[in-house]
């Protein structure tokens, strides 16, 4: 099979895996510590706290690098985050919803394309033959389906 080909495959298995999981990324409430912190620290950059360095009741959050706080903020819009505040109770629902998917597509993309990396990595190091085998591995690996889901600073760094 010719690389452009298995390149194909490759990205192919990342887009079904993307269209699999990413319907459930609203489905589980912020339950995680580490998803939790994240969701607090970015909801508090966006009502008005400090962006370069980003806090947490007003005070830094530097135990872990502020990679994920910049890049989950990024991608939540102050629509929703204005939402959250409703007195509607259908309209607080569905902003919930909505900030679900917009800090955890992120980390969706980012397992897509870890993902692509295995495949390169075993490409390279063991040859085309064990490319669907370590991508089979990884997608369907329970850690990899667990934290996919959950805007966190481990699926950034990974």
């Amino acid at each position: 099979m010719g690389l452009m080909r298995a390149w194909g495959w490759a990205v192919g298995v990342c887009a079904v895996f993307f269209l699999a999981v990413a319907p459930t990324l609203s489905w589980l409430e912020f339950s995680g510590g580490s998803e939790n912190l994240n969701v607090a620290t970015v909801l508090e950059m966006h009502r008005g706290g400090p962006w370069v360095v980003p806090t947490l009741k007003e005070r830094p959050r530097l135990a872990k690098p502020p990679l994920t706080a910049w890049t989950t903020a990024t991608f939540v819009s102050a629509e929703t985050v204005r939402q959250l505040d409703s007195t509607d109770a259908r309209v607080r629902d569905a902003a919930y919803r909505q900030l679900a998917w917009e800090v955890r597509w992120p980390a969706l993309l980012l397992c897509c394309i870890t993902m692509l990396g295995v495949f390169e990595m075993t490409r390279v190091l063991a040859g085309p033959r064990a490319v669907l085998v370590a991508r089979v591995f990884f997608a369907g690996d329970l850690m990899t389906l667990r934290f996919c889901r959950a805007a966190t600073t481990d699926v950034q760094l990974m």
